[in-house]
């Protein structure tokens, strides 16, 4: 300090007074800077903040599937404050959930498609190029679904199965890959996989599930995927129907109602006879309960006698007599195929 008063003092008036002048100069540049510095980080705090509420916003809307609103919101969280990451990753996320959802609800069929694509692939292509690990093959499994879309909607020229390779080589035990890929190695006319193959990644995919939500992801797609092919696929439907009902998982009531119809009306009252031909007695015992759960299906002649049958097989021979009895007397209307059915069986079982 003794040094700088000492400068300060030598030379020529004039030195001394531009020399005073300046080190004001210098000390008002500081104070201004510092000023500036503690607005720029303030309106930087401001502005997280303010990003941190659009994207608790996002999340609001992207619980109850409004994903319009869900991107809006997320998108202005990263024009606003493109520097601020939790919004570019809040961003994706609401992505990936829109596109899932709405090839699962709408399909390309649906007028938004088109545009919900649109607004998707820029941000799922930059994702694709900066992340890494299980992101990026998260990233690479939805182009490779945003690509199957494109490729049912008549762009067969695609590659589909490729964006999901390159997820799998990069993590393969990832969730959405071997979902994805499981899915079109069984879509019709797709992948030209075997039920073995798909069931290998599904299988993969619930060792990598956590959660149960996660778990219901791969579940739900799975009988998706089942459903679209014909009743040469029943037996798996039934096996995977006995495991969720084990697992404890739900299936929406439209989907419990298609594995009914394929599984057991499909076949009518013939196929009773072979319902234990390719699974397990516990395993149809365990799924139809969990299948029929909540429809009125006491009153349908056909699923009563599949609930006989199983008492029949179960060794209740007394129990299935009684309730085939039930049905022939509460049916009156009942198809010749089902009437006959059913007196054969209560004079086969009555000859015991």
């Amino acid at each position: 300090m003794r040094r700088f008063v000492d400068w300060l003092r030598s030379g020529t008036p004039l030195a001394i007074f531009l020399k005073c002048v300046g080190t004001v100069s210098a000390v008002i540049s500081l104070f201004l800077g510092a000023v500036q510095v503690k607005n720029v980080v303030g309106k930087w705090r401001s502005g997280e903040a303010a990003a941190k509420e659009l994207l608790a916003a996002a999340d609001l809307k992207l619980n109850t599937r409004d994903y319009g609103q869900a991107w809006s919101l997320a998108s202005q969280a990263v024009d606003s404050y493109p520097s601020f990451a939790p919004a570019k990753a809040k961003q994706l996320d609401v992505a990936m959930a829109w596109l899932r959802d709405i090839s699962v609800s709408g399909g390309t069929e649906d007028p938004s498609f088109s545009a919900v694509s649109d607004k998707v692939t820029p941000v799922l292509l930059r994702a694709a190029s900066r992340t890494k690990g299980k992101e990026k093959a998260d990233v690479l499994a939805h182009l490779g679904w945003l690509t199957f879309l494109k490729w049912r909607d008549g762009e067969r020229n695609l590659a589909v199965a490729q964006p999901y390779q390159q997820a799998l080589a990069i993590d393969p035990g990832n969730l959405y890959a071997n979902v994805m890929l499981a899915h079109w190695l069984l879509y019709p006319g797709g992948g030209g996989g075997t039920l073995a193959d798909a069931r290998s990644h599904f299988d993969a995919a619930l060792k990598t599930a956590t959660t149960k939500e996660e778990r219901q992801f791969v579940r739900s797609w799975q009988m998706a995927a089942l459903l679209n092919r014909d009743e040469r696929f029943a037996p798996e439907l039934v096996r995977v129907s006995a495991a969720m009902a084990a697992d404890g998982d739900t299936l929406s009531a439209k989907e419990r109602s298609r594995v009914l119809w394929l599984v057991y009306t499909l076949p009518r009252w013939r196929g009773l006879d072979h319902l234990t031909d390719s699974v397990t007695l516990a395993q149809q015992r365990e799924a139809f309960p969990w299948l029929n759960h909540g429809f009125d299906g006491d009153r349908d002649p056909l699923y009563g006698a599949v609930s006989a049958r199983l008492t029949e097989l179960s060794g209740d021979t007394a129990g299935a007599v009684q309730q085939y009895k039930a049905i022939l007397k509460e049916s009156p209307a009942l198809s010749p195929p089902g009437r006959d059915y059913l007196t054969h069986a209560i004079q086969r079982l009555s000859r015991h």
